[in-house]
């Protein structure tokens, strides 16, 4: 079923010669003011209703009236179009309409903003994480260290390679449109290691401790996208936590019947 909306026009605001223009949202002058003085203060589903008219799809945006025209936006679901209408200031009626976006350009438009999203999120767990075992590097070569100079070395090296992945799969979208690895069977244990280790630098700034329960089930899916999820899912936990004072975070499974 088409979503269908109605525009109504009050009685007093059109007329020929009539009315100023409302050229934007909030009126001329950005305000919601008007200078007309015949406005009705009262109105209902029939009263000081000049004309009605069902106009396709949904939208939220002001009618803008310029002259004779009243200027409407709608948006069709269906056919994930965008629509331009014009219609007839006295009487409703519609002169023209426009499709101003149509699929897949709206679809792609939708795709490539929760990329941005996921991306611009994602890099910087490990640029967090390269901060935070840069200042361990100093730290353990000032102690000489070596044993644990070696391990930072290696958690900067892993959060460089998520990024550089990363940066990868978003030229790979640039050229497909989208990006997905075949679906395979994991060990969830494995997943859970690959996301603590790309937010390991969060983890140490914070102070959080991280219980990993050792029964893990096998999952299938794609990997990256997985891992991803788990890594967000740990670094939002580190990062809305509060200043509690022995932070825990645990990962395990429930069974259900």
């Amino acid at each position: 079923m088409k979503a269908m909306m109605r525009v109504m026009v009050l009685l007093g605001c059109v007329g020929a010669g009539f009315g100023e223009n409302w050229p934007n949202w909030r009126g001329p002058r950005g305000d919601g003011t008007s200078l007309e003085s015949r406005v009705p203060t009262v109105w209902s589903a029939s009263d000081n209703i000049a004309w009605k008219v069902a106009v396709p799809g949904a939208g939220h945006s002001s009618p803008i009236v310029w002259g004779q025209r009243l200027f409407l936006t709608s948006a069709l679901k269906e056919s994930q179009e965008r629509l331009l209408l014009c219609f007839d200031r006295d009487n409703g009626r519609l002169l023209w309409q426009q499709t101003v976006v149509k699929a897949p350009l709206e679809a792609k438009n939708a795709e490539l903003e929760r990329f941005t999203y996921t991306v611009s999120h994602d890099l910087k767990a490990p640029l967090v994480t390269i901060k935070g075992f840069l200042g361990w590097l100093q730290k353990d070569l000032n102690n000489q260290n070596m044993a644990r100079v070696q391990l930072d070395i290696e958690r900067i090296q892993e959060a460089t390679e998520k990024m550089h992945m990363l940066l990868d799969e978003l030229l790979e979208l640039s050229r497909i449109g989208r990006l997905m690895n075949q679906p395979e069977n994991v060990p969830c244990a494995t997943i859970v290691r690959e996301a603590l280790a790309l937010v390991a630098g969060r983890l140490a700034e914070r102070g959080v401790k991280v219980e990993v329960a050792e029964e893990l089930p096998l999952v299938y899916g794609d990997r990256a996208r997985l891992v991803e999820v788990v890594q967000n899912l740990v670094d939002n936990a580190a990062k809305f936590m509060g200043n509690q004072p022995r932070p825990l975070i645990k990962v395990g499974m429930q069974k259900e019947e």
